[in-house]
């Protein structure tokens, strides 16, 4: 297993001698098995265990175990309590995906601090396999077809080569201890039923199906890598040819491959190869991006382009209105003068919390808020999802932001940070859209 998992990480220049590796370590067979190998093989490395007390007495047992780990090689420790039921409360998503945004973070910022070179998950075969069951079952791409890549930026997954079987027999072998996690036997999460369920039956067709579906996994991924080189041929200075693109024998796929990075999916790629035929011009938008279909060509071109520059505006003591790139009216008011309207046209803010000038200007995919009512942040992209605004209505949605944080997505969302409170308050009502 040593020599197996040195010639990995070398091939696929994972682990460098002289670099240091975090690794995030649950407790479980497969990460025990990948701090042994660093261990066995001389490597620099420290732990990193989150506790996302969703277990009870198990979560902190499995701390201690890690713990203990640590000390056994003489490497740092690093762990972190998240409170994760309540942050995928707060955030309105599932447990699972909180929990592994929580994680990856956290990593992150201890890679930072602790100046490692990489972090290392204790990603095994039967993972990646599952992956693409998963993937196809839900619908992909070829991207989706490759699995779980080795290397992912700072991510190394340097036991991806080994499968469930061969770690088993490592761990017998080396007779190390771990901790087993219950929810692993369940059949409650999707990727559960993969594994419970549907890889067994595969198995009973044919035995060495981890061996071979890792050939096809493998092939799969240098046919991503001839298709992007192809497909990018047809895609020059965010441009396509379109007589070019009625040639070719896979429009739909060229045009996937090149704008799926800028929001654009399947199902709009069709549609926009259906008007290949048709000579009149059109657009097509995804939440950050434009394609302008001429009788000649498709442009690409960022949304903010389109858009007028941010405004600044400084907040007076009198009544005033600002008429460009939309039409705000400001007043400046006693709490205790007027009442609050339930209209998402009007929005309310604690006047002394504020600093001036606001700043309005087009959203942007990355932007997030604590929306009015909520105790976690929400991007805003969601929020346009959620509120369903149209494509068009996405092209021209300002936001008003006061400093870095934004305090309305305007006509759908205030802050809760701003809310009003005692004292003077600005209000801001929302008159009518873009020129």
């Amino acid at each position: 297993m040593k020599h197996a998992f040195l010639t990995y990480i070398n091939k696929n220049k994972l682990v460098l001698a002289n670099q240091k590796t975090l690794l995030a370590v649950s407790g479980g067979r497969d990460s025990v098995a990948m701090v042994s190998l660093f261990a066995e093989s001389g490597l620099d490395f420290g732990i990193a265990h989150c506790n996302f007390q969703l277990r009870g007495e198990e979560s902190d047992l499995d701390e201690k175990f890690c713990k203990a780990l640590a000390e056994k090689f003489n490497v740092p420790f690093y762990v972190i309590h998240f409170e994760t039921k309540k942050e995928a409360k707060n955030e309105g998503v599932s447990t699972q995906m909180i929990a592994r945004k929580l994680r990856y973070d956290w990593f992150e910022k201890i890679r930072i601090e602790g100046n490692y070179t990489t972090i290392a998950t204790a990603h095994h075969l039967n993972d990646a396999i599952e992956t693409v069951l998963l993937n196809i079952t839900k619908g992909t791409g070829i991207e989706g077809l490759k699995g779980i890549l080795a290397r992912n930026n700072h991510i190394v997954r340097p036991i991806l080569f080994a499968s469930r079987d061969e770690i088993d027999l490592y761990i017998e072998e080396k007779k190390l201890l771990f901790r087993e996690d219950s929810s692993n036997q369940s059949a409650d999460y999707q990727r559960n039923k993969i594994r419970l369920v549907v890889i067994p039956i595969l198995k009973t067709i044919n035995p060495n199906f981890e061996n071979t579906f890792s050939d096809t996994i493998a092939r799969l991924a240098d046919s991503a890598t001839i298709v992007q080189q192809e497909t990018a041929r047809f895609f020059v200075n965010n441009e396509f040819n379109i007589e070019e693109l009625k040639r070719s024998k896979t429009p739909i796929l060229i045009l996937f491959e090149n704008l799926k990075q800028y929001g654009f999916n399947y199902k709009q790629c069709v549609l926009i190869a259906e008007s290949l035929e048709k000579t009149e011009s059109k657009i097509f938008l995804s939440n950050n991006h434009k394609l302008e279909k001429s009788r000649t060509k498709i442009t690409l071109k960022p949304l903010i382009e389109s858009l007028l520059e941010a405004v600044s505006i400084e907040i007076k003591n009198a009544d005033f209105e600002i008429n460009t790139p939309i039409m705000l009216q400001f007043q400046l008011k006693n709490r205790a003068d007027f009442k609050i309207e339930a209209d998402k046209n009007i929005a309310y803010f604690d006047a002394k919390k504020l600093v001036s000038p606001l700043i309005l200007r087009p959203w942007q995919q990355g932007d997030t808020m604590q929306p009015f009512g909520m105790k976690g942040r929400k991007k805003v992209s969601d929020l346009l999802i959620n509120a369903k605004v149209s494509a068009e209505q996405k092209a021209k949605q300002m936001v008003l932001l006061s400093g870095e944080e934004i305090i309305w997505l305007v006509g759908i969302r205030a802050s809760e940070i701003y809310k009003v409170s005692e004292g003077k308050a600005l209000i801001v009502k929302f008159l009518s859209d873009l020129h």
